[in-house]
C-alpha cells in the first residue's frame, strides 16, 4: 500500500500459488528479505511452516510431523519463529479438537522448544515494539466460556507470562487477533468476539493505560448500533459489519479484513481487505 496524496493505492503480487492446498498465516522478517507462513497443500497434508527467500522467491519447508498442525508463525527479534501447534498432544476439555499451544523454533525448524503448557489453546501470537510476545489465552480455570478468553503477554524466551488485558472480566467473551499500534506503547488493535463462533467480530482499540480489565480500556473503531459493551454473551459482536485479523502500518493508518454485514454466524460471510486512515477517515 502506497499513499498518493491523499488517496492510498494497493498492489498485489502472487507469491505461493496453491489451488489445492490453503496459504495462511504469512509474517515478514524485520529486514524484509524472508516471509514464514503456513502451507497445507493438499487433503492429505498437514499444516507446516515454510521460509521464503523475497528476492528469489524460493521457499523450503522448516516443520514436519504427520497429523500435527504447526500455524500463526511470527519472527522475533533474533530472527527465530513463535508459532501455535497442535504438537501438545492434548484435547480441549469441552470437544473433541486438538489444543494448540505456544511453541519457538530457529528459522530453519530446529531446536523447537515449549513455551507453555496451557490447558487449552494460546493462539495467534504477535510481537510488540519493546519485545514482548502477546496473544490469546483459553483458560477454563475458575471460569466458563463466558469470561473473556484475555490477552496474555510473556518474554520471548517464554518466560514472564502473564495477563496483558481481560483475565477477569466479562466482556468482550473473547479478544482475538491482537496486535501492538506502532509508537503507540499501551494501545492494542483487536477483535471483540464471542466464544462459539469463528473468529470475527468488532474492531476495537485497546489502551491498558486506562484499565487492565474494564470496559474503558475498549473503544469501538467503528461505533455503529450493534456497538454496545454486553458482559457474558457467548456470541457477541456477530451482528452488522464484521472484522477480522487488524494490522497496524502506523498509528493512524490501520489494514484489516471487513464483511459489510454478517450473513451467518460462521459460514458465507464474503470478506475484503481495507485500510483505513484514522486522521482523514478515509476507508479504502
Amino acid at each position: 500500500i502506497e499513499k498518493d496524496g491523499d488517496t492510498y493505492k494497493a498492489y498485489e503480487s502472487v507469491l505461493v500459488d496453491s489451488p489445492d492446498g490453503f496459504v495462511r498465516d504469512p509474517d515478514i522478517s524485520k529486514d524484509g528479505t524472508q516471509m514464514v507462513f503456513s502451507w497445507k497443500q493438499n487433503d492429505t497434508d498437514d499444516f507446516h511452516l515454510y521460509i521464503m527467500e523475497l528476492s528469489t522467491r524460493e521457499y523450503k519447508q522448516i516443520t514436519f510431523g504427520s497429523g500435527i498442525a504447526d500455524t500463526e508463525p511470527k519472527f522475533l527479534s533474533d530472527g527465530s519463529i513463535v508459532f501455535s501447534s497442535s504438537r501438545a498432544i492434548q484435547s480441549v476439555d469441552c470437544y473433541k479438537v486438538p489444543v494448540s499451544n505456544l511453541y519457538k523454533c530457529n528459522s530453519d525448524g530446529t531446536d523447537i522448544i515449549r513455551l507453555g503448557y496451557d490447558q487449552v489453546h494460546t493462539t495467534y501470537p504477535t510481537v510488540t515494539n519493546d519485545g514482548r510476545i502477546i496473544y490469546t489465552r483459553w483458560d477454563y480455570n475458575d471460569r466458563t466460556q463466558l469470561f473473556v478468553q484475555g490477552v496474555f503477554q510473556m518474554f520471548e524466551d517464554g518466560t514472564g507470562q502473564t495477563e496483558l488485558y481481560g483475565n477477569n472480566s466479562s466482556f468482550p467473551t473473547s479478544l482475538l487477533h491482537t496486535r501492538q499500534i506502532p509508537n503507540a506503547d499501551g494501545k492494542y488493535l483487536a477483535i471483540a468476539s464471542g466464544h462459539h463462533n469463528t473468529q470475527k467480530g468488532k474492531l476495537v482499540l485497546v489502551d491498558i493505560a486506562k484499565d487492565r480489565n474494564g470496559k474503558d480500556a475498549l473503544e469501538f473503531v467503528f461505533p455503529d448500533s450493534n456497538s454496545q459493551k454486553l458482559d457474558g454473551v457467548d456470541y457477541y459482536g456477530q451482528s452488522g459489519a464484521q472484522y477480522c485479523y487488524p494490522y497496524a502500518l502506523s498509528d493512524t493508518l490501520y489494514l484489516y479484513s471487513k464483511a459489510a454485514e454478517c450473513k451467518s454466524a460462521n459460514r458465507g460471510n464474503e470478506f475484503k481487505l481495507y485500510a483505513c486512515d484514522t486522521v482523514t477517515k478515509t476507508q479504502v
